[in-house]
């Protein structure tokens, strides 16, 4: 078994350099900020984003009218997840 890790942006630049997405750390946190930006802003705008084999973002209304940010995986995602 194996530890968990807290992976943060700068975690997540190392990340992308590893893949081959960024040239240096500060590229791939730069890469992750502005994904995550546009995402945010989507979901913000009432837009769902939804990314394969991972699962969707999207807006829901609370009965008291107030709106929350709303994570729905995709059935591959939960499967690999008890895999």
């Amino acid at each position: 078994m194996t530890d968990n890790v807290r992976v943060n942006r700068e975690v997540m630049g190392r990340l992308m350099v590893k893949a081959g997405l960024a040239d240096t750390k500060v590229a791939g946190i730069e890469l992750v900020d502005k994904f995550f930006a546009v995402l945010r802003q989507e979901v913000l705008a009432g837009n769902e984003v939804a990314i394969p084999d991972f699962g969707k973002f999207s807006t829901y209304t609370r009965i008291n009218g107030t709106k929350k940010p709303k994570f729905t995986p995709f059935s591959g995602f939960k499967a690999d997840m008890n895999a």
